[in-house]
């Protein structure tokens, strides 16, 4: 590949991953049924990328030795069938949301494909961009959800939530006093998946600021299931990291008091208790802890907590035959049977990833779905790969596995990227961690 074509394989690559946490800017300005985010536009072209240089190279893709095509072909023929031989088919929506779906799978193994043509030292530097250049997008975002937040407007109080039909600013929030702040997504519990992986790819590259500055954001987000999901994939990251790189036997207690370490926490600390006392004051609402506990605390038997239990419970029961056991009721049908619970709303759902699949696609179907995670356990325990490496995929694979308890991830570009990067990661062996700036790129040793 000449060094014309690698430099535009390689901006459209950082473009992409950019754009994949960008979801508030609509290119269509409100004109379709379907919102022209920045990763369906980013992702058209990179399609045409991926054809330009099939055709160039005249070399076509060998199904038997590409393990994700194979995933991602099984995965469609599947929902494929549990749509057209089910008896319950919901029409234009289902076809719309059926056919993003596979958009998304076909454009993350693009954007591995692609990936893949780099060499070691240009995939470092655009992994190393995307972590930089994500990070001051979000902050921006971040900044004007707080702008219009002082301004009264909220995501879930405004009729016109897109400026222009354009761009959204307006956040959510803890009822009127609290903002939770996402970025460019637009549910904040997404927003605290998506750092997550951030997180853990800074690590990898030794971004240790960037690292912390990400943690700091994530807290914004007011996320159960994000902060959950997190804390159990830094512990088993710390897990790895001892049982791999033993600490040095001389450890001094001073160590922990080190100024610096210091510095960082107590900076954590303030940020937060000034954050919070700014919206006390502001609003003049003294029972604003309560609401913060409320919804860190809610039990089973109230608020959401009751709900998710509810949906649950009403998804296990609708599964009493032997068909939809087996090949469930269908892509996207989910959203029919959770309008006794959210009427009207078309983003209806059970806020299961395991839930969902397995109502919508039966045995059959969640079991391929979830192999993918099978597919990049057997390359982590049976591959030899950079320590480093294994254990940021490890700990991005335990948190992904937490928020699904929880959430829906499955049309979402970051979900299917993190994935697909995680199983090329391990196969190839390509990034060695240890990062080393040189004035605008890096270099991987």
């Amino acid at each position: 590949m000449t060094i014309k074509y690698k430099k535009i394989y390689f901006y459209f690559l950082l473009l992409f991953l950019i754009s994949t946490s960008i979801y508030r800017i609509d290119f269509g300005f409100g004109k379709f049924s379907a919102k022209i985010t920045p990763p369906i536009l980013t992702s058209f072209f990179l399609s045409l990328i991926f054809m330009f240089d099939i055709l160039k190279k005249r070399k076509f893709i060998s199904l038997y030795k590409d393990t994700l095509l194979t995933y991602i072909i099984a995965l469609t023929t599947v929902f494929s069938v549990s749509i057209f031989l089910n008896i319950n088919f919901f029409g234009f929506l289902q076809m719309k949301r059926f056919f993003l779906f596979i958009f998304v799978l076909v454009s993350a193994y693009i954007f591995i494909y692609l990936f893949s043509s780099l060499s070691q030292n240009e995939k470092c530097n655009l992994l190393s961009k995307f972590i930089d250049i994500s990070l001051v997008i979000y902050t921006i975002f971040c900044i004007g959800e707080i702008y219009f937040f002082l301004q009264g407007k909220f995501f879930s109080t405004e009729d016109n939530k897109y400026l222009y039909n354009f761009i959204s600013f307006y956040p959510q929030s803890i009822a009127y006093f609290f903002p939770r702040l996402s970025g460019g997504f637009i549910d904040p519990n997404l927003a605290s998946y998506y750092l997550t992986f951030l997180f853990f790819l800074s690590l990898l590259f030794n971004k240790r600021r960037s690292a912390f500055f990400i943690f700091v954001l994530l807290l914004f987000t007011l996320s159960r299931s994000g902060i959950a999901g997190f804390l159990l994939g830094v512990l088993f990251y710390t897990f790895f990291k001892n049982l791999i790189f033993p600490p040095k036997l001389k450890f001094k207690i001073a160590s922990l008091f080190k100024i610096n370490n210091l510095i960082k926490i107590i900076s954590l600390i303030i940020l937060i208790m000034s954050f919070i006392s700014f919206f006390i004051y502001l609003f003049k609402e003294t029972d604003i802890l309560i609401a913060l506990s409320n919804r860190f605390g809610s039990d089973l038997h109230s608020g959401s907590g009751k709900i998710h239990l509810e949906l649950i419970s009403y998804a296990l029961l609708k599964l009493n035959k032997i068909l939809p056991l087996l090949i469930g009721y269908g892509f996207n049908s989910s959203y029919i049977f959770a309008q006794i619970f959210f009427p009207g709303n078309k983003y209806a759902n059970f806020h299961s990833e395991y839930i969902t699949t397995f109502f919508e696609e039966g045995a059959i179907g969640f079991i391929i779905y979830f192999s993918i995670y099978l597919i990049i356990l057997y390359s982590l325990i049976f591959r030899k790969s950079n320590p480093k490496v294994k254990m940021a995929v490890f700990s991005i694979l335990i948190s992904f596995i937490t928020f699904n308890i929880f959430y829906q991830q499955f049309i979402f570009f970051y979900y299917w990227v993190g994935l697909f990067l995680a199983f090329h990661l391990l196969n190839t062996g390509a990034i060695r961690c240890n990062v080393v700036k040189m004035g605008d790129n890096t270099k991987c040793k």
